[in-house]
């Protein structure tokens, strides 16, 4: 019988830069992991892996992203294209009251 070897979760370029502009919304809003974990409906222990202060320890799905853009008052797709944008190196402007709806 064959092993399978089970090696520890690495998040992509794009994963940590999507963390980092949802990190960056939550504090512009004020926003705790407490409490995007209550608004959003995932629970805190995966709110505290995905935000990880060295990125994700947990694949970030479409689903709970989802949600927490939700949860902030944005959309999915803006917050994704803000992310490629970092990682493309666009100078994005910040936007003063946050990423738009």
């Amino acid at each position: 019988m064959e092993v399978m070897s089970v090696k520890a979760f690495e998040p992509q370029a794009f994963e940590c830069a999507v963390v980092d502009v949802l990190r960056l919304e939550m504090e512009r809003k004020n926003v705790s992991r407490r409490t995007l974990s209550e608004l959003s409906g995932v629970s805190k222990s995966r709110v505290i892996r995905l935000l990880a202060d060295g990125g994700p320890t947990a694949p970030v799905t479409i689903t709970v992203l989802d949600s927490f853009c939700r949860a902030l008052g944005i959309r999915l797709s803006t917050l994704l294209a803000e992310a490629e944008a970092r990682l493309s190196g666009k100078k994005e402007q910040p936007h003063p009251g946050g990423l738009p709806r």
